[in-house]
């Protein structure tokens, strides 16, 4: 009587330590990019999105490594950390990737950028090529041995480690994402406290709003602040959050204790490709009742609709000066009280093409009489009204 072995194959675990690796270097270049010297006119975005989503790569690089090498160590009879977490962090890491390349080469830098349909179009387009050429690079054939299904099966508890490694890796993870969010506001304390040594050994603010005209140089605007002995800190390439508007080329800042008489906390300037559009100036709380009687004495108010402030659902109150139109609202409780001057060359760029019957519709929804508010304005002159 003869006994016959029936083989079958079983597959050994899938392990990326070398992609994990490579992955890892992208990470890292995407955090070292900023200190690379570049070409000025290199047409792709090296700073802003594209290297914060590429260092991403490194965080889930680290997790893929980890787990191919415990894998990796213990071969076939392996459970396999890569399959139950690592391969999610290898696609994940793809995916960023391949967000990254797409974002520089579609030269998107800022978030705001993404609302432009092109560039947001540029921006998928890339990545879904990217993301496809990565994972058809990436394809790999699993090992696959014979083995006596004759032999007794392996129940031991060695099995249960791979799990736990798994859970392991994800602390890991967690951990590392951990600590970059202490980091963060271990940063963010330390602005704030230099903010407000700042703000305490500032001299008083009296330059009045109408003290700066619209398409002021960035250089002018130092001086004015200089005169008082006040020293802007001034940025050309800030993230979306950090801008007044979308498309500011120079922002500038100072801490300040006391404004016109009022605690205050701080004023910023806005430069566009025209020079000084914008100054945007932060009040606590408090402060409402006399900003709102300064602002009285200062301005004329504007009977027209100029929109809802999101936090409060208030009407925004403008007042009309002769360089701009003031901009603010009542603050909600415990909030900070934001004033925005702009200037009314700005004010008739933005609003003249929607000035006259045959006008369209403006997109924000309300459209300022420019003329009126600036007789000295004729928006038939053009976009600019000079």
């Amino acid at each position: 009587m003869t006994t016959s072995l029936s083989t079958s194959s079983t597959p050994a675990p899938p392990v990326r330590l070398l992609s994990g690796f490579v992955l890892l270097a992208f990470g890292v270049l995407g955090l070292l990019i900023s200190k690379i010297p570049v070409p000025a006119q290199l047409p792709i975005a090296l700073t802003g999105l594209p290297p914060l989503v590429a260092s991403l790569c490194a965080l889930c690089a680290i997790v893929v490594i980890l787990s191919s090498i415990v894998d990796k160590a213990d071969g076939d009879a392996a459970v396999g950390a890569y399959p139950l977490i690592g391969r999610w962090f290898w696609w994940l890491g793809m995916t960023l990737a391949a967000a990254s390349i797409g974002l520089a080469l579609a030269r998107v830098t800022y978030v705001d950028d993404l609302m432009r349909i092109p560039r947001l179009a540029s921006a998928a387009t890339i990545m879904l090529l990217a993301l496809l050429l990565f994972a058809f690079l990436s394809q790999q054939r699993a090992r696959r041995k014979p083995q006596d299904d004759t032999a007794p099966s392996d129940s031991s508890p060695r099995k249960l480690g791979k799990p736990i490694a798994a859970l392991v890796l994800c602390g890991i993870a967690g951990f590392m994402l951990h600590q970059r969010y202490t980091e963060m506001q271990a940063r963010e304390a330390n602005f704030d406290a230099r903010d407000k040594a700042e703000r305490n050994s500032a001299p008083p603010w009296k330059h009045d709003l109408d003290a700066f005209r619209g398409g002021m140089s960035v250089e002018e605007v130092i001086a004015i602040a200089r005169s008082s002995r006040h020293h802007l800190r001034c940025f050309n390439d800030l993230r979306s959050e950090n801008r007044i508007h979308e498309s500011d080329r120079t922002n500038c800042h100072v801490m300040i204790g006391d404004i016109w008489g009022i605690p205050g906390l701080m004023t910023a300037f806005a430069f566009g490709d025209a020079g000084l559009r914008h100054q945007l100036t932060r009040f606590p709380s408090s402060s409402w009742p006399l900003l709102e009687s300064h602002l009285d004495t200062r301005g004329r108010r504007v009977n027209v609709f100029i929109g809802l402030d999101h936090e409060t659902r208030q009407k925004i109150i403008g007042w009309r000066i002769d360089s701009g139109l003031i901009m603010s609202v009542p603050p909600a409780a415990g909030s900070e009280i934001t004033v925005l001057w702009t200037a009314k060359e700005q004010i008739a760029t933005e609003h003249c093409p929607y000035q006259g019957p045959a006008a369209k519709r403006n997109p924000q929804r309300f459209t300022l009489p420019v003329t009126e508010l600036w007789p000295e304005i004729d928006c038939r002159r053009g976009a600019h009204g000079y």
